[in-house]
């Protein structure tokens, strides 16, 4: 809300007069774009894996009022899905209890709401659980008083491995910008608990071998009935250009430079048939290579004598309101990419195009952290098809920076982004002749983050002078976060899978088979060697079985039995 104060034709005061605007849908894209940002710094913090998410899932709850979450992960063994990691408000009694009470509890697929979301695949929001024929926790429910539910898929490697499930006293209906940040939230968690399965498959594999705005309008402009400005005035207008200003009187916004949604030829449509318009979309280009956005609105003027006099309306300078769509929709197509990225070069390319096209950079370079030799070298990168941002890139391929050395070595050392507005003449770059004949001018970096540590260095370039964009260096933290993750989890899967080679080579050389049992002590692992064919001992004859259960001519009875209480007391068993 904005006012002013009134006064008669006296002088003496008589109230205010003002208006309002409802920037609802403002406020609640950048509350969602926190909430990512937080849950994105709580996932990439060096914790185990139940605290980490824990923590996310406080950051959900606090922000949208709710009450507690819950993860529930699959085991695939079992066949049904067991409680991961849980958070609840210690103030709601109702919240620990409902907690407490579901700690045993497993769902099959189908089986309650969690169950019924595991075998569909689809999110389901649910605002009284009591009525809801699926729900399997009613008794629960009633006892808490936590009846609202919200429960989504969260997917790895194209299944549905695990399920966020929410649960409060009440809940607001179904709301399109949560319906899509919970979308980010699922994915972000799915990556992690890939992740995180990796390095642990990594750990467990490696024992094995060895014994993972303002008013509501910010300014009024009048058109002639040519279509030409003869108004124009109010805060905001031209950003504070003056110049800009003067230049616009008399002239029609199609020959500005101004750019608007849906094309210039559609809205002239729309002015020679006099009608009016609201909230039409309009961008100008800055010299910086950034945009100013505005939403402007207008209706036709007519004389007395009913004759097309022009058009009036007003504008709202809408930059901020639009960066924060366009970064979030950055950041899901970054989320999207990795996904479904199969490689880890090929997902690193495609994210260095994806900032590059939406930001407007000529060309991004990746350079990954050499760990003995702790410094970076450059790994890939992606440019536009032109012959000077093809020779930079080139020029790039054989450097390697230490902390400290130049603007790369900068964010290695300190793990903050960096801006150049000129690397020309920036005293922190190191080699300005890179850049020579190239055009080369702005610069921007940022560290790809995993489990709190930087792995490796984003840079980003620009033919044009650009000023430091505060909200691109905040998003740039979350899209770090979400390569580094990805970075992680790749590095993993390709240890993961050098040291099952390793550990099945090993195998074949130096025993005719190896086996590993359960609990239970039933086969569940048994690889041949070379000179023991599978078909002298098939694996579907033995997995699943204890090793008495075998037809076997040695031992006796009291063999068997000796070895029972020899691996029932966790002993080794030796030839």
């Amino acid at each position: 809300a904005s006012g002013e104060p009134l006064f008669d034709a006296k002088g003496g005061f008589t109230g205010y007069r003002g208006v309002g605007r409802d920037v609802t849908a403002q406020k609640r894209v950048e509350r969602l774009l926190r909430l990512e940002h937080r849950i994105t710094r709580r996932l990439s913090e060096h914790a185990p894996p139940q605290e980490a998410l824990g923590r996310a899932l406080q950051a959900l709850c606090e922000t949208e009022s709710w009450d507690c979450a819950e993860i529930w992960k699959s085991d695939e063994r079992a066949g049904e899905l067991r409680r991961y990691a849980q958070w609840f408000n210690p103030a709601v009694e109702g919240a620990k209890r409902f907690i407490e009470g579901s700690g045993e509890l497993s769902f099959a697929r189908g089986a309650g709401l969690v169950g019924a979301v595991w075998q569909t695949g689809e999110p389901m929001w649910v605002a009284d659980s009591r009525s809801d024929p699926r729900a399997a926790r009613t008794s629960l429910v009633e006892r808490t008083g936590l009846v609202a539910a919200v429960v989504f898929p969260i997917w790895t490697a194209g299944r549905v491995s695990a399920v966020l499930d929410v649960t409060s006293r009440r809940m607001r209906a179904p709301h399109k910008r949560l319906h899509q940040a919970l979308h980010v939230i699922a994915a972000m968690i799915g990556q992690y608990l890939e992740r995180t399965a990796a390095e642990q498959a990594v750990r467990e594999s490696e024992a094995r071998f060895r014994s993972l705005t303002a008013l509501s309008s910010d300014w009024y402009w009048e058109l002639d009935a040519e279509y030409r400005f003869t108004r124009l005035e109010g805060r905001q207008v031209t950003g504070g250009d003056e110049s800009l200003r003067a230049r616009l009187i008399g002239g029609r916004r199609w020959d500005s430079g101004l750019e608007i949604d849906g094309g210039w030829e559609a809205h002239r449509a729309i002015l020679d048939a006099r009608e009016a318009f609201h909230d039409v979309l309009m961008w100008r280009e800055l010299a910086d290579g950034s945009r100013r956005f505005m939403s402007i609105s207008g209706e036709p003027i007519f004389d007395a004598k009913g004759e097309f006099a022009g058009y009036r309306g007003v504008g709202r300078e809408v930059t901020a309101q639009k960066r924060a769509e366009l970064l979030l929709r950055l950041e899901h197509r970054v989320a999207g990419v990795l996904a479904a990225a199969e490689y880890s070069a090929s997902g690193l390319i495609e994210v260095i195009r994806a900032v590059c096209e939406a930001e407007h950079w000529a060309c991004g370079r990746y350079f990954q952290l050499d760990e003995p030799a702790q410094v970076l070298r450059f790994e890939d990168a992606w440019c536009i098809p032109e012959p000077a941002f093809r020779e930079f890139v080139e020029r790039s391929r054989a450097l390697s920076y230490a902390p400290g050395e130049g603007l790369l070595g900068k964010v290695l050392e300190t793990g903050e982004p960096v801006w150049s507005a000129d690397t020309r003449s920036d005293a922190r770059v190191r080699e300005k002749s890179l850049a020579e004949g190239t055009g080369v001018r702005g610069g921007f970096a940022f560290a790809a983050v995993s489990g709190g540590r930087t792995i490796g260095v984003l840079s980003f370039s620009s033919p044009k002078l650009r000023q430091p964009d505060q909200r691109l260096l905040e998003a740039s933290r979350v899209i770090g976060s979400q390569i580094g993750q990805f970075l992680q989890r790749k590095r993993a899967e390709e240890s993961l899978r050098e040291s099952e080679g390793r550990f099945r080579s090993l195998t074949q050389m130096s025993s005719d088979f190896f086996w590993e049992t359960d609990e239970a002590h039933r086969f569940t692992q048994l690889v041949h060697g070379p000179n023991y064919p599978d078909a002298y001992m098939g694996r579907g004859a033995v997995l699943g079985k204890t090793s008495w259960e075998l037809p076997a001519v040695s031992p006796d009875e009291a063999g068997w039995a000796q070895l029972r209480a020899t691996v029932d007391s966790r002993l080794p068993v030796r030839d």
